[in-house]
């Protein structure tokens, strides 16, 4: 029994992949790099991603929305991360978190701070949270059909322990 558990930790140990956001801007630096540097200077330093992750990045994108085509002021920015399996989506909402009381299915703890599980399908896996600053982080796993089952809710809250305040 006690190898069983030892191989275990060791297979889901093998399972977790490191990345940085220095990373992906050095491997991707038309879908990160330089999008990034558009930013202002406060927006960048703000922005984190999960140091570890379930699965094996294959492509990176990251976008950001304004209030209007008119202004700089950012309401949003996105990381898409993913491979063949699973689309990671990290949201940073530079606005208060809305008020989920219909659609939440509970709250887990992320180092301290409270988020609500808006997801926890198949195909869909789904956290929020408050950060200090008052604006809003939300990850989300996007699963294929072929994969479902692969990835756990557990999988998204230890990535989203492992990102940074920002």
């Amino acid at each position: 029994m006690k190898k069983l558990l030892m191989l275990l930790v060791v297979f889901l140990a093998a399972c977790s992949y490191d990345v940085s956001l220095a990373e992906l801007k050095k491997q991707y630096p038309k879908a990160v790099k330089e999008k990034i540097a558009e930013l202002p200077t406060t927006i960048q330093r703000q922005l984190t991603i999960p140091k570890q992750l379930p699965f094996q990045p294959t492509y990176v994108n990251f976008g950001y929305e304004t209030v209007s085509s008119q202004s700089d002021e950012i309401t949003r920015t996105e990381f898409l991360i993913s491979n063949q399996e699973v689309n990671l989506h990290v949201v940073h909402w530079y606005t208060e978190l809305k008020d989920h009381d219909d659609q939440k299915l509970g709250k887990v703890n992320l180092n301290g701070t409270k988020a609500v599980v808006l997801s926890d399908k198949e195909n869909v896996k789904q956290l929020e949270w408050e950060k200090s600053d008052g604006s809003t982080m939300t990850l989300s796993l996007i699963i294929s059909e072929d994969s479902e089952g692969k990835y756990t809710l557990r999988d998204l809250v230890d990535a989203a322990q492992s990102m940074d305040e920002g």
